[in-house]
């Protein structure tokens, strides 16, 4: 089972509920673990938004929110969600992951310059 730690490099932001957005982020992570129900997905997905919206600076959170709206086409949003991660805390493997990613969804949507930009950021 994934677990997020809690770790307070708010870089100055004020930080949410941590302790529920963890609980919200693994409650995520164990419906899609577990699908015992037919719409198991879209409570996953609804439980990490939440996990978003109630810690805004939990970095972790965003980047999988990012991921998952990717992994359905939605490049806009996962592109928007990355950068979200990128203000939150988050460490430096995850940052660099998080770099790559957003280049890539970047240059699936024809942005090329600015995808350049945050791939040589994550060298």
């Amino acid at each position: 089972m994934r677990t997020v730690q809690k770790i307070d490099t708010t870089k100055g932001k004020q930080m949410g509920d941590r302790a529920a957005s963890i609980k919200m982020y693994n409650a995520a992570f164990e419906a899609v673990r577990n699908q015992n129900y037919k719409d198991w997905a879209t409570h996953a997905f609804g439980l990490l938004q939440s996990s978003c919206i109630v810690d805004p600076t939990m970095g972790q959170a965003w980047a999988d929110n990012a991921n998952s709206n990717g992994d359905i086409g939605r490049l806009h949003a996962a592109v928007a969600c990355y950068r979200r991660a990128l203000d939150g805390d988050l460490g430096t493997d995850k940052q660099i992951e998080v770099l790559s990613n957003i280049s890539w969804r970047l240059n699936q949507l024809g942005e090329l310059e600015e995808a350049l930009a945050f791939a040589l950021r994550a060298v």
